[in-house]
């Protein structure tokens, strides 16, 4: 029977430090582990508060925007009092005047034909002024419902423009797809489109204007152009010295507002371009 070799103590010393060694690589592994996923951690939380300080950076600007925009549309606002002011005043108010004082005279005696001629010219100032109300109401408020869509109030609007102002509208639509079903959208747009014509019969010197309407994309794209004098379209950032410039900057902002985008295309007798885009509401095909 064979004798049984007890260990020696190098054997043991060997053994040791292999346990040893293996130990230490095994910490070793757990503290470059734990490195890893505190570098890890590391970066989440610096890319988190990077995200967060984006997000407050854009609040802060959209925030800044809308004051902005809050300021211009008062003053697009104020402008559009002075200008009913102007109306009632200048025109309303005095042919009203010019009636009150031509009535006047029916309490003195006269012959009939100097009693026809007074109740004919106080009728003629009464109607004008009739008219003159009526047309600020419909600037005012449209007598159409833009549920029945926004391709007919346009055309309704054309041939508004051409009545009142003698300005040829016309409008060019694509079949389909053209709807958008936010009605504060399509009351947009429309009030929009109502802005540049005016514009048009102001400043284009032309009798004809074109509003196409087309679905692109996801978007309705509205283009109203005109071949007339047209302007040096500068950036829209400051209304500057023209009041049309308030009107347009007030559609840029709204526009903006909805998520869309304005653009003009002018120059100096080449006729002026504005292209409007606003977002389709969803569910609407």
């Amino acid at each position: 029977m064979a004798q049984q070799c007890s260990p020696t103590l190098d054997d043991v010393q060997c053994k040791l430090e292999d346990a040893l060694q293996t130990a230490y690589d095994e910490r070793e592994q757990e503290v470059i582990d734990c490195a890893a996923e505190l570098a890890e951690a590391r970066r989440e939380l610096q890319d988190e508060v990077l995200r967060r300080k984006q997000v407050e950076e854009s609040l802060a600007l959209r925030a800044a925007q809308l004051k902005a925009t809050a300021l211009e549309l008062t003053q697009v606002e104020q402008h559009e009092r002075q200008r009913l002011a102007g109306v009632l005043h200048d025109h309303v108010q005095q042919l009203l005047v010019a009636a009150k004082f031509r009535i006047s005279h029916l309490a003195k005696r006269m012959k009939q034909q100097e009693l026809d001629e007074v109740v004919r010219k106080t009728t003629a100032l009464l109607s004008e002024a009739i008219t003159l109300t009526r047309t600020l109401a419909v600037e005012l408020s449209p007598p159409i419902s833009l549920n029945g869509g926004l391709v007919p109030a346009l055309e309704w609007l054309g041939q508004w423009m051409q009545e009142k102002h003698g300005l040829t509208i016309r409008v060019t639509a694509d079949d389909e797809g053209l709807e958008v079903g936010d009605e504060k959208t399509r009351l947009m747009l429309f009030n929009a489109v109502r802005e540049l014509l005016f514009n048009v019969t102001k400043h284009a010197k032309v009798k004809a204007a074109d509003v196409q309407i087309r679905r692109v994309g996801n978007q309705i794209q509205i283009v109203v152009a005109d071949s007339g004098v047209g302007f040096n379209s500068r950036p829209l950032g400051k209304p500057g010295d023209l009041v049309t410039n308030l009107g347009l900057f007030s559609i840029r902002k709204r526009l903006d507002l909805l998520g869309g985008r304005f653009e003009i295309d002018s120059s100096l007798g080449r006729g002026s371009r504005f292209t409007l885009r606003a977002p389709v509401s969803p569910g609407v095909s």
